[in-house]
């Protein structure tokens, strides 16, 4: 359906220290998440059911606000 609609690509923003966990059980929704995976301070929106991505390109204001707390992110 998205690749009709020529999207190309989909971004996920992550702290690093995540990474392990999604290359073992992939992108997860927040409640399906490992106790120690979670981090309730940046589900903001309250969907913890979903998995955030931004299509195409990524979401400047939420790369900016992990950075300006410090968060490592690649």
């Amino acid at each position: 359906m998205l690749v009709g609609k020529g999207v190309k690509r989909l971004c996920h923003f992550t702290p690093a220290w995540r990474l392990n966990s999604i290359f073992e059980d992939g992108l997860l929704p927040h409640r399906d998440l490992k106790p120690g995976d979670r981090n309730d301070k940046y589900k903001t929106e309250g969907r913890i059911g979903h998995v955030r991505l931004t299509i195409e390109y990524p979401n400047l204001y939420l790369l900016d606000r992990f950075k300006s707390k410090g968060v490592r992110v690649l």
